[in-house]
């Protein structure tokens, strides 16, 4: 039994030992991590600090060990931070928890690459004009982007699949929305308070499944905005899909899974998938 104690109290010693770097980086920017066992996580904002550009790091080096940053710890909140004028989340933190960029007053330009963005996590924010989703953002949360006055054009990736309830409202510039993949699943009030969008672009051949969906979340008018995307041409598509290009494409230069029927592009050069 006394042996199992001293184990358990080294034990204890260790992860108090990696569970305290706390450590700025980069150096001035306010934001702090620490590290988890073999993962480290954004363990604190100072928001009267953090100002202008913000990249959060994708991995952190602590006493010569590099780890991912792989999550937002408790107190990891930009909330408030009101000198930011840009953030970017790395795809290496799977989740932007709700609220969390909410109250950044100089916040312009959001780019992210989370699998999900969680509820009002942007909510508000009077200056944020520019939201580059990227590849891989699945779920975007309740709210995320409503009461956002600046925001006048959205593209929606490709591999979105899930959009929450009252997403848009009250965005009142909002006048263009982009859906670069297959209809996601779209909560109720999707652009209540908005009456400024006049053109929903959604894929080539998709507008007919799109339609009813965007009217189930409220778009009356969706048979009058939406309309198809212009499809690529094959050798616009050729080029960008070159040799060493290992995704698959249709002919309208959409990416596709390898297992899709019919004539796909892959490094560069058509074939037939039967």
């Amino acid at each position: 039994m006394k042996n199992f104690k001293t184990t358990v109290l080294l034990a204890s010693l260790t992860v108090a030992f990696t569970a305290n770097a706390n450590f700025e980086y980069p150096e001035g920017s306010g934001v702090y991590y620490d590290i988890d066992n073999d993962k480290a996580f954004v363990q604190w904002v100072d928001v009267n600090k953090v100002a202008n550009d913000v990249t959060i790091a994708s991995e952190v080096e602590y006493d010569g060990t590099t780890y991912p940053v792989t999550y937002f710890g408790e107190y990891g909140k930009f909330y408030g931070s009101h000198n930011m004028t840009s953030v970017t989340v790395p795809a290496s933190i799977s989740e932007i928890p709700g609220y969390w960029f909410q109250d950044c007053t100089s916040l312009v330009s959001a780019t992210i690459n989370s699998k999900t963005i969680g509820e009002n996590a942007f909510r508000g924010d009077p200056k944020l004009a520019y939201v580059n989703l990227n590849e891989g953002v699945e779920v975007i949360g309740s709210s995320a982007f409503c009461e956002v006055p600046a925001l006048e054009t959205i593209t929606i990736p490709s591999t979105v699949t899930q959009i929450d309830s009252w997403q848009f409202y009250n965005d009142t510039k909002l006048k263009e929305i982009t859906f670069k993949g297959s209809v996601p699943t779209i909560g109720s009030d999707f652009l209540n308070g908005v009456t400024t969008v006049t053109k929903i672009t959604v894929p080539n051949g998709q507008k007919e499944a799109y339609i009813p969906v965007l009217e189930a979340a409220g778009v009356t008018n969706a048979r009058e905005i939406v309309e198809e995307a212009t499809p690529t041409s094959i050798v616009n598509t050729l080029i960008d899909a070159g040799a060493d290009d290992e995704n698959y494409y249709n002919l309208m230069g959409q990416p596709v899974a390898p297992d899709t029927k019919g004539i796909l592009i892959h490094k560069g050069k058509k074939y037939i998938n039967k």
